[in-house]
Formats: C-alpha cells, structure tokens, sequence
C-alpha cells in the first residue's frame, strides 16, 4: 500500500491487483486502510458442509433412543434457503462444491423428512415466510392446528398444498389472523403436546423471544460463535 499503491509504474499496479487476488482464499482482502479479514472459501465450505444433516440425523436418533416420547427438540440454522448459496456465488472457488440450499434450514427439513427414522417425529419446519410439514404427518399436524385456531376464535384457516416433494407438504393459511407470529406461537403448542417432537427453523425465529418449557433439545448449526445464541 505504500509503495506498490503509490508507484508509477504499471507493472506494480499488476503485482498489487496479483497481491489481492492471492489473499483473497485465506479470507483477507486488502483495501486502502490494509488488511481486512473475511470468511475464506474453507470457511464457507465448513460453515455449510452438508456433513452437518447428517449430524443433525445421529443427534435426534441418539436423544429419541434416550428420550422416547418426552424428546422436543429444536434445530436452528442461519437460513430458511438460497442465502447462503448466493453467499457461495459470490467466491468462484466455492461453486459447484456444495448445494446452493447448503446449510439451510429447508435443505435439513427435507432431509430429516426423507429418513424413516426421524421422520417418525413428525418434523415441522418453521420461518418467517414458510411452514412445511412431512407428508405422512401432515394432515395429523394441520387438523390440530386448524383446531387450535378455532379453538382460540381466530379469524384464520389453514390448510396443506402439495409441493414438488413427495415427502412434504406447505401449509398454507388464510384470513386476517395468519401470519407467522400466529403460527409459530401455535407450532410451539403442538411441540408442548407433542404432535410434533422436531421443529426446523431460523435463528431469527427461535432466538430471542421464544420459550418452549419442555425444549430438551437443541442442535444449533449456525454459524454465531458465542454463548448468547445458545442461552
């Protein structure tokens, strides 16, 4: 930056741009103000290794084998979809090598749904503008939360609409009522009767603000490094 920045000579402007570009894989980007550090392709790599849903299969197998019937658990991720693959585009180095929902919350919801095990917990994905359901408990899911709306007079229905999955289903609501807080406050209820034992979603849904008093359970695959999260 000193000498290279400042020199007139064009074949130092080719070595600083040759600087730039070799920095860049081990998460350093070099701007006017020197060395700025940022997420290298292996860290990216790491954050959203497809590795972690099958984590995410072991662990709820585990505490099911432990737990039986009283496991409720929570799987929290960084995104509900796409974010983080167009996060990957974004580092050429980085494309082709993993899914473009790679380390979303939809990517571990259709793969919890798809293994029979696990899906015996009748697994429930959650976000501000999404609600998927398993397509063999679906309609167990949807009628109690459809008595729950009813139950407490709200101005909402819901119901299932195939997608281009098999194993899952959308639930889709109408009327003034419907929204997501509506929902994942009533998600939550059937995690607490246990209708579901498995509820999928983002940190921005189930961070701060959200309680579930018998939550035993939590797999948290994002990429917040400190204990505030967990609490």
């Amino acid at each position: 930056l000193d000498e290279l920045a400042l020199s007139l000579e064009p074949a130092d402007h080719l070595l600083l741009r040759r600087l730039r570009k070799i920095l860049q894989p081990f998460g350093f980007t070099l701007t006017e103000r020197g060395l700025r550090h940022q997420r290298s392709p292996g860290d990216l790599i790491l954050t959203f290794s497809e590795s972690k849903d099958e984590a995410v299969l072991r662990i709820l197998t585990a505490e099911s084998e432990a737990l039986g019937t009283a496991l409720r658990a929570v799987v929290v991720t960084d995104f509900e979809r796409l974010s983080s693959g167009v996060r990957l585009m974004h580092e050429p180095r980085a494309r082709g090598v993993l899914d473009q929902d790679a380390g979303s919350a939809v990517r571990v919801f259709r793969r919890l749904a798809h293994d029979e095990p696990v899906r015996a917990l009748a697994p429930v994905l959650v976000t501000g503008r999404l609600l998927l359901v398993d397509a063999e408990h679906g309609p167990v899911v949807i009628a109690a939360l459809q008595a729950l709306l009813q139950a407490e007079g709200l101005r909402a229905t819901c119901r299932a609409e195939p997608t281009e999955f098999i194993s899952e289903l959308q639930v889709v609501g109408e009327g003034p009522d419907w929204g997501s807080r509506t929902y994942v406050r009533l998600v939550t209820r059937l995690l607490e009767q246990g209708i579901t034992r498995c509820i999928i979603g983002t940190r921005g849904i189930f961070g701060e603000g959200w309680d579930s008093l018998t939550l035993n359970t939590l797999i948290d695959l994002t990429s917040v490094t400190t204990s505030t999260s967990v609490q």
